[in-house]
């Protein structure tokens, strides 16, 4: 029987993680609409379970100009692994970014430094730079 992603319901052997690192060679080439096309049809899989995939999606939506659905992508893998710092570095760059909210992306950078890696190099150049004005 068909799902909503269009698999059946049976058990995929979808390898998100393969699926993730073709995404980001794509996205290391500045091809973010075709990584994108890759991760889409997967998005909805109720068995998907990588964080490394929804960040992948997050940095995929926010480079094709849909910052709503990053967040979206940025907040599932956090659920996923609450314990990466890249995922809310990432988030963080959305917010200082696309939506032009300084304040949530200081929390995220903060997050990232206060409670994962006080020494985070990405997230500390981040904060400074913000503190700066160089955003």
């Amino acid at each position: 029987t068909p799902s909503a992603y269009g698999q059946s319901n049976e058990a995929t052997n979808v390898d998100y993680d393969g699926l993730t690192k073709m995404a980001r060679e794509l996205h290391y080439g500045n091809k973010n609409k075709e990584m994108l096309s890759i991760l889409q049809p997967y998005e909805n899989d109720p068995q998907n379970k990588s964080a490394d995939f929804f960040n992948a999606l997050g940095l995929a939506y926010r480079h094709t100009g849909e910052p709503t659905k990053a967040e979206k992508a940025y907040f599932k893998a956090i659920e996923l692994n609450p314990s990466e710092p890249i995922i809310r570095i990432n988030l963080g760059l959305l917010y200082l970014k696309n939506f032009k909210d300084r304040k949530k992306a200081e929390e995220q950078f903060l997050f990232v430094i206060e409670k994962m890696d006080k020494d985070n190099k990405v997230a500390n150049f981040y904060l400074k730079a913000m503190k700066e004005g160089r955003f």
